[in-house]
């Protein structure tokens, strides 16, 4: 996996250029924005989720649970539709969505990993879906 330390190392900058270079931050000059983004794509380079989230304090990530009681799963006609394009459109924003299916007649495999889970709540204040 490379690294920030890696990219930084071939241009022969800072980790933090690099940093502000691919967060696009204005205090450097757009020559070495697109030099430093074309080195790290062509050392195939990709933001590690994990360090993202340790450093915002927010995991981009949407937890989908989908209950329902035709036991067709996200197979349906309607909700596969409905669910790929929230899918398409949270990821075009960085989000990753995990989605699961839980049968509601099937309480054993409901309680697996979703213990006092009442109620889904989801945020996705800065989801922007375009019209």
């Amino acid at each position: 996996m490379v690294s920030m330390k890696d990219i930084a190392a071939a241009c022969h900058v800072s980790v933090a250029t690099v940093s502000k270079a691919l967060n696009g931050h204005r205090d450097i000059s757009e020559e070495t924005k697109l030099h430093i983004k074309k080195v790290a794509k062509d050392m195939g380079y990709f933001p590690n989720s994990v360090a993202r989230a340790l450093k915002t304090n927010k995991t981009f990530n949407i937890g989908v649970l989908f209950v329902e009681e035709a036991h067709s799963g996200l197979t349906h006609n309607y909700f596969s539709h409905l669910l790929d394009s929230f899918k398409v459109t949270a990821e075009a924003q960085g989000y990753d969505i995990t989605f699961l299916n839980c049968n509601k007649q099937r309480k054993d495999r409901m309680s697996a990993g979703t213990e006092g889970l009442t109620e889904l709540s989801l945020h996705v204040s800065t989801l922007k879906i375009p019209k």
